[in-house]
Parts: structure tokens; C-alpha cells; sequence
């Protein structure tokens, strides 16, 4: 009886052994599968934020692009106007000495502010321009914002968007949301900006696959400028798109229709 009782207890002690044994190999890969998932987790959000770092890096890319533009343009403005100034001050000084009479005051030069709407067209579209906020059509037929203006914050990045980013397909028409001048076209990135000027007002867009149009070439209301390529760091179909009031990034949300 005794040994049947010693067997017993021994066949008990070894259950309970090889239980425990299990339980513990079970924890192990517990443990294994818990640091696989940290490592994933850690790896992911390393990408993450290497992808973000990036994006912020092409997003101040694209901001000193579009404002070395609008400065160019303000440059070029400041030229003619002196080279009007200068031309009206010899006419001036000639006239006052054949009639013999003192050499009106120059008129004073125009504030920065106001160069590139220092002609009666420039300000005649600037204010048509003005007068159409929050009715402008999208850069694309159809699409879905994706990315919007000013500060956003992605797993303890900052990163600041001038403009708005909108998804739609690739390969879709971009157009003018108004009548204007194109002020520059740029390879960025592997794909094309497109700046256009509309008085004192500036739009420009980003991410094309290809342009259809160049320096200095006038553009009506939804002309087509180019088609829509993709974002660089994302790899999604979209068109990024910025309005500026000299050199002041605006909200384009608050300017464009409800699509």
C-alpha cells in the first residue's frame, strides 16, 4: 500500500513538474512575442518619425521656394518703378526748364506693401481676387483634404504646413483657382511647383507630375496648369496647395469653395 501511495505521489510531484515546465515555456514565448512587438512597435515608430522629419524638411522646402519667388517678384516691381521714376524726373526737369519754372516733387516711392499692386491692373486683379474669397474653385476637380494649415504635432514632431494637402488621383488636372501670371516653375523633389500671381496675391502648387505652362505666361480661371503626381515621402496621389497675401501665407480653406 505504501508503495502503491509512493507512486502515486510521485506521479503527482512529476504532473505538477512538467505543468510548471509548460507554464514556464509558455511565459517565455509570452516574453518573446511582447519584445517582438516592442521591437516592431520601436522600428515602426522610428520610421515614422524619420518620415515626418522629412516631410517638415520638405514643407520648409517648398515655403522658401514660394516666398523666394514672391521676393523676386517684389524686386522686380521696386526695378520698375524706379526706372519709371527716373524717366518721369528727366521728363519733368526738362519741362520745367523749357517753360522755365522750378521741378515739381518726385512723387514718393510706393511702400512694399503696395508695389505689386502699384499698377490700375495689378489692383484691379487683386481686388477681383479679394472679392472672391471663400468662393476660389479647388486646384482639382475633385479631392479630399488630407493635410491642413498651420501647426500639427505627429508623435512629438512639430512640423508647420503653409498650405493644404489634397489627396485625389494621380494624374488628375491641377488648374488655376484664378486668373493670373505664372511667377516660376520648379523641379523639386523630383516633381514640379508652379507659383502663379494674381495682383498681391500668390498661389502655388506643388507635387505635379507635369506642367503645362511657364515663366511669365498669363492663365485664366481653371486652366490647367499640370497634373497631379504624388507625394514624395507618402507615396499617396496628391496636390499641395498654398495662398499667399504678399508674403504672408493665408489659409487656403478659408478662400476656396466647398467642393
Amino acid at each position: 500500500v505504501k508503495i502503491v501511495a509512493l507512486d502515486q505521489d510521485k506521479k503527482e510531484k512529476n504532473s505538477i513538474l512538467i505543468d510548471q515546465e509548460k507554464e514556464k515555456e509558455k511565459l517565455g514565448k509570452e516574453k518573446e512575442n511582447q519584445a517582438k512587438v516592442v521591437n516592431t512597435l520601436s522600428k515602426e515608430e522610428k520610421r515614422t518619425k524619420l518620415a515626418m522629419t522629412q516631410q517638415s524638411k520638405l514643407l520648409r522646402q517648398i515655403k522658401n521656394s514660394i516666398s523666394s519667388a514672391i521676393r523676386r517678384e517684389f524686386e522686380e516691381a521696386r526695378r520698375r518703378e524706379e526706372a519709371a521714376a527716373r524717366i518721369a524726373a528727366a521728363n519733368a526737369a526738362a519741362k520745367a526748364k523749357a517753360e522755365n519754372k522750378p521741378v515739381a516733387a518726385a512723387k514718393p516711392a510706393s511702400k512694399s506693401s503696395e508695389l505689386l499692386s502699384a499698377t490700375p491692373e495689378s489692383a484691379k486683379l487683386s481686388n477681383d481676387f479679394l472679392d472672391n474669397r471663400g468662393r476660389l474653385p479647388w486646384p482639382v476637380a475633385t479631392g479630399v483634404i488630407v493635410g491642413k494649415f498651420g501647426m500639427n504635432y505627429t508623435q512629438g514632431i512639430k512640423s508647420e504646413n503653409s498650405g493644404i494637402d489634397i489627396k485625389t488621383s494621380e494624374g488628375a488636372a491641377v488648374r488655376a483657382v484664378f486668373s493670373g501670371e505664372v511667377s516660376r516653375v520648379q523641379n523639386l523633389e523630383g516633381s514640379y511647383l508652379v507659383v502663379i500671381k494674381h495682383g498681391t496675391y500668390f498661389t502655388a502648387y506643388v507635387y505635379l507630375r507635369s506642367v503645362s505652362v511657364s515663366a511669365g505666361q498669363k492663365v485664366s480661371l481653371k486652366q490647367t496648369i499640370g497634373t497631379a503626381g504624388v507625394d514624395p515621402e507618402s507615396g499617396d496621389p496628391q496636390v499641395h496647395f498654398e495662398l499667399w497675401k504678399n508674403l504672408v501665407p493665408q489659409n487656403p480653406q478659408g478662400w476656396i469653395a466647398n467642393n
